[in-house]
């Protein structure tokens, strides 16, 4: 649980601007898909011999590596804004499918305990992937822009704040009980 932000961040910052010269063809495309594929089963072949748990963690994560490489993939031949969002999109709901599913090892308090860190930190990648996109954006003025971008870190904030709260009180049950 504690690797996951780490890498969140690391992903979100190495996406956040794919330059448009960068864009591939229809060909590249294809074979990037095909190799994606390719890597997806070698993955998941991996994830056979594990048992229980630690082979449902295995295996979202063979599917979150797939859903990650396809959306960047995507944000590489078709270059856009949305793109680049819906990528870190993908990062961020990949990792909390990832860390809600290591959830599951625990039981009680402990488990409602993770569930809540794990909502908690996706969120706040969320809301970093939404002010990433509107700071992003060009059409608009820079003082219309800087307004949006207000906006959003302060409902971000907000956001973080309360489930922040949430997984915080969530620990103080676990210590009462």
């Amino acid at each position: 649980m504690k690797r996951v932000l780490p890498w969140m961040v690391l992903a979100a910052a190495s996406l956040a601007a794919i330059p448009p010269a960068l864009a591939m063809d229809g060909a590249g495309y294809g074979a990037a898909k095909a190799q994606i594929g390719a890597d997806y089963k070698d993955h998941r072949h991996r994830c056979k011999d594990l048992k229980a748990n630690a082979r449902d963690v295995c295996l979202k994560e063979a599917r979150g590596r797939k859903k990650i490489a396809l959306a960047d993939l995507h944000a590489r031949y078709a270059p856009s804004d949305r793109a680049t969002y819906l990528a870190q999109v993908a990062r961020a709901d990949v990792a909390y499918a990832v860390a809600q599913e290591k959830c599951e090892d625990r039981a009680g308090q402990a488990r409602a305990v993770c569930k809540k860190d794990a909502k908690a930190l996706h969120v706040r990648a969320l809301e970093d992937a939404e002010v990433a996109r509107i700071e992003a954006r060009m059409a608009d003025t820079p003082a219309a822009r800087d307004t949006a971008v207000a906006a959003a870190r302060k409902k971000a904030a907000t956001e973080r704040r309360a489930r922040d709260y949430e997984a915080a009180r969530e620990r103080c049950k676990a210590m009462q009980a």
